[in-house]
């Protein structure tokens, strides 16, 4: 009720227009927290006295740009693709697992709500991170998996000669030997 007195207010017919009109507001600084929390703590690299928000607000800022994307659907979702697909990237590389997740269910989002044409400016970037980028905890495979054959079918529908078919298969057996090593140790 909340949501709608503010659309009403600020001259929406829906909720959904009102948050496809503060998108470019409120997704920047979302990717700004995932970015600046996107090196591990452990990393050899990372600048000595570099000061960076702490991995909480990482998390907080995935939920809150994963909610703010799922109020978003087609055709609408289609013209905001230069805005969410970089931070669904972002959230994507993040080191943390409860991160890339909400980058994994972001993704798949994007891919059921926008048309092929749309994500083809990102495809080499969208491939790159399902086929290469995305190693995760053993509990997250099951989604590293759907995204990955999601997104792939989305982009390669019309080249079955793709370089990148042959490493979905190979992600669902990696899949499948960690769920054998799961359910072997638990």
């Amino acid at each position: 009720a909340a949501m709608e007195e503010m659309a009403a207010m600020g001259g929406w017919a829906v909720i959904g227009e009102m948050l496809v009109a503060m998108m470019p507001e409120a997704v920047p600084p979302l990717k700004a927290v995932l970015k600046d929390t996107g090196v591990d703590a452990n990393d050899d690299m990372m600048m000595i006295g570099a000061v960076k928000p702490p991995k909480e607000h990482a998390f907080v800022a995935a939920h809150q740009f994963r909610w703010l994307l799922s109020q978003v659907n087609y055709p609408k979702l289609g013209g905001l693709c230069w805005l969410v697909i970089p931070c669904a990237l972002t959230a994507l590389d993040h080191w943390s697992p409860d991160v890339k997740e909400q980058g994994m269910i972001s993704f798949m989002h994007i891919a059921k709500n926008v048309k092929v044409t749309e994500l083809s400016l990102y495809e080499d970037a969208i491939l790159d991170a399902c086929c290469h980028n995305i190693p995760a905890d053993d509990e997250l495979w099951y989604r590293v998996v759907e995204v990955s054959v999601l997104l792939l079918t989305c982009t390669q529908r019309s080249n079955p000669r793709s370089p990148c078919f042959p490493l979905a298969p190979g992600t669902t057996v990696c899949f499948l030997r960690c769920w054998a090593t799961w359910n072997g140790n638990h």
